[in-house]
């Protein structure tokens, strides 16, 4: 149908977060891992198996918007970093089963930081001490590594990218790094 009325799927762009967890302590509630892994995981999951055949014929592109959470376990974020660990292990699997295959279906995936959409500011300009970076430089960097069929894009990229290589090469230090960004009496 959407080749009828559209002509194709040339992108898919999966870019939603939501769940019943707050940023906070993780508590033992199932239920707001499971609504975090359906929602940041299995729906974004389930839109690329609708979209696959039609992103084959046209050779078209699939853009992923993780987070440092899908790298770094981030405290008071349990449920999400689950869900986002699990979408930078599908997508990768994915792009290396396209390959091997030879279908020209690209992956890129986002790793993003703290930006300030209106829902990100809401929930924690009160409870780190980091500045948000501009989401229209954001949304740029995404669309421009996406139609140049990069693999993975950071943003804002060298404060993503050094804690990446931090985890990797000083892991010790990585913590007390983090640490300095957290207001508890406004977490805890």
């Amino acid at each position: 149908a959407i080749n009828k009325y559209l002509g194709g799927l040339d992108y898919l762009v999966l870019n939603h977060v939501g769940g019943t967890g707050l940023f906070g302590p993780f508590q033992g509630d199932m239920t707001v891992v499971t609504t975090s892994m359906t929602v940041n995981f299995l729906s974004y999951v389930q839109l690329t198996s609708m979209a696959l055949s039609l992103l084959q014929e046209s050779h078209g592109s699939i853009i992923v918007m993780s987070s440092l959470g899908g790298r770094i376990g981030t405290p008071f974020s349990a449920s999400y970093c689950a869900a986002k660990f699990a979408l930078e292990g599908f997508y990768s699997s994915l792009r290396s089963e396209l390959s091997l295959q030879k279908k020209n279906i690209s992956i890129t995936v986002a790793v993003l930081g703290y930006i300030n959409t209106d829902n990100a500011v809401q929930k924690m300009s009160d409870k780190v001490t980091m500045t948000a970076a501009s989401k229209e430089e954001c949304a740029q960097v995404v669309v421009q590594a996406g139609a140049l069929r990069y693999p993975e894009v950071f943003y804002p990229y060298w404060s993503m990218k050094l804690l990446v290589l931090v985890r990797d090469w000083k892991p010790d230090l990585l913590a007390k790094l983090l640490d300095r960004y957290y207001i508890l009496e406004n977490i805890l």
